[in-house]
């Protein structure tokens, strides 16, 4: 088990030396474990998070065709 671990932290060791992909990786990595930590132990609910980004996507989409109109109204 020791050998695992020290396996782990050296790979991840050699991800944040190899350049700018290892460290976004491994900030990534960090970003997931933080939010699974919050998902799982009740800080965030899980629907509520899920709604939380399917209305964010409409509002994207919501604002691309708004934008569009614009666009055209200017041309």
């Amino acid at each position: 088990m020791r050998e695992k671990i020290k396996n782990f932290f050296g790979f991840i060791g050699r991800a944040w030396t190899a350049g700018w992909r290892g460290k976004v990786g491994i900030l990534m990595l960090a970003f997931a474990l933080f939010m699974f930590v919050r998902i799982f132990w009740g800080t965030v609910n899980v629907q509520k998070f899920i709604v939380n980004i399917w209305r964010l996507n409409t509002e994207e989409t919501q604002l691309m065709a708004e934008q569009e109109k614009l666009n055209t109204l200017n041309r």
